[in-house]
């Protein structure tokens, strides 16, 4: 299993910063839940256990 983030540049019902899982073996994504509520997040980058992001 394979862990990623999307940031979200947060209009209307946006959350911020999700986190989903993606079955490896499948190829398809299993769960996607709201990781961080972050307003206007855009770009993400993780640094070993630090996740990073813009806002606006």
């Amino acid at each position: 299993m394979t862990i990623g983030y999307i940031g979200s540049y947060t209009k209307q019902n946006g959350k911020g910063i999700y986190r989903f899982e993606i079955e490896d073996l499948k190829g398809t994504i299993k769960e996607v839940q709201t990781g961080y509520e972050i307003e206007a997040s855009t770009y993400l980058t993780r640094n070993e256990n630090y996740l990073y992001a813009i806002t606006k």
